[in-house]
C-alpha cells in the first residue's frame, strides 16, 4: 500500500491576471492497469462544479478557474487491494470562510456568476467508478453519460445539484445502488433510467428531489424514499411503464398521483393491474412525514 497526498496552493497574486474562463490543470490521476476500479470521493465547497465524461487515457483530470481564489483542491490517492481510492476536497482559504462567501452571494458584493470559482472534473469512460459526491453549497452539474459507474452516492447540503445522461448514452454497466441525501438543497436527476440503477435510496430532509425518467424502462428498479419535510417529484416516461407506489404517509403530507393510478389495497397504488409483478416495473416505497409527493408524466 502506498499513499500520495498533494495540495495545490494557489496564491492571490498568481490569479490576479486570470482571464475569464481560463482553466488551470490541478490534478491528473494517471492510468494504472493493476487497478480494477476507482473509488472517487469528492467534497465540494462554495464553488461551481462540473463533472463530464472524457475519452482520455487518464481516469481523472481536474481543471479550474479560481478567479476569486476562494478555495483550492486537495487530493489524496491510496491503493487498497485492487482499488484506487481518490479523495478530492475543496478547502476554503479566505479568512471569511464559507459564511463570508454565502453572505456575498445572498446580499451582494459581486454578481452571482463572478462570485463562483469554477472547477471541471473529467472522468474516463475506460475505467469503472464508485462515486461519492458531497456538495455543501454552490452548484454542481454532473454528466455521467457513457461512464461505468458501479455505485453512486450524492449528498447535498444547501447546494443545487443537477445530474444528467445524454439521450442514447447510458451507464455502460448496471449500477448496483444509487444513494442520495438531500438536506436543504435541490437535487435533480434527469434520465434516471439511463443510470441502469437496480436500487435507489433517497433521504430527503427539507430539500427537493426530482427524478425524471425519459424512456421505457427495460429492467425492474426499486426506489425507496424517506421524506421529512421536503418534496419528491417523479416524472414518468409514459403510461405504458408499469409503476407501483407504496406510501406510508401521515395526515400532514400531500400526495398527488396522476389520474391513471388506482388504489389496489391500503396505501398501494398502481397504474396497471400487472404493475406489481412486471419485470420492467418501477417500484416505489415512500415514507413521508410532512413532505409532498407528486407523480406526473412528461
Amino acid at each position: 500500500m502506498w499513499r500520495v497526498i498533494t495540495m495545490a496552493f494557489v496564491c492571490v497574486a498568481a490569479f490576479g491576471s486570470t482571464t475569464y474562463g481560463q482553466n488551470k490543470k490541478y490534478i491528473t490521476v494517471k492510468n494504472d492497469h493493476s487497478v480494477d476500479r476507482i473509488i472517487l470521493s469528492l467534497k465540494g465547497s462554495s464553488g461551481k462544479y462540473y463533472i463530464n465524461p472524457s475519452h482520455t487515457p487518464h481516469p481523472i483530470g481536474l481543471y479550474g478557474d479560481a478567479r476569486n481564489d476562494h478555495c483550492v483542491p486537495v487530493h489524496e490517492v491510496e491503493h487498497r487491494e485492487n482499488d484506487k481510492h481518490v479523495e478530492i476536497a475543496f478547502k476554503e482559504i479566505h479568512e471569511s470562510g464559507m459564511g463570508g462567501k454565502l453572505s456575498k452571494l445572498l446580499f451582494g458584493g459581486s454578481s452571482s456568476e463572478d462570485a463562483y470559482d469554477y472547477y471541471n472534473l473529467y472522468l474516463s469512460h475506460l475505467q469503472p467508478f464508485v462515486l461519492n459526491l458531497n456538495y455543501a453549497v454552490g452548484e454542481a452539474h454532473v454528466d455521467l453519460s457513457g461512464l461505468s459507474v458501479e455505485k453512486l452516492n450524492i449528498q447535498t447540503g444547501n447546494a443545487s445539484v443537477y445530474v444528467d445522461y445524454q439521450r442514447g448514452n447510458p451507464n455502460k454497466i448496471f449500477m448496483d445502488t444509487l444513494n442520495v441525501k438531500v438536506d436543504m438543497g435541490d437535487l435533480s436527476i434527469n434520465r434516471l433510467d439511463l443510470s441502469k440503477a437496480r436500487q435507489v435510496f433517497a433521504d430527503i430532509g427539507f430539500g427537493n428531489l426530482s427524478l425524471n425518467f425519459s424512456e421505457q424502462v427495460t429492467t425492474r428498479s426499486n426506489i425507496n424514499a424517506k421524506l421529512a419535510a421536503g418534496s419528491l417529484e417523479v416524472v414518468l416516461p409514459s403510461a405504458d411503464t408499469p409503476v407501483v407506489v407504496r406510501i406510508h404517509n401521515s395526515p400532514l403530507c400531500r400526495v398527488n398521483l396522476s389520474s391513471e393510478f388506482t388504489q389496489i389495497r391500503d396505501n398501494v397504488f398502481a397504474n396497471r393491474p400487472d404493475a406489481e409483478f412486471a419485470e420492467n416495473a418501477l417500484s416505489f416505497d415512500i415514507d413521508v412525514g410532512m413532505g409532498s409527493i407528486k407523480f406526473a408524466h412528461r
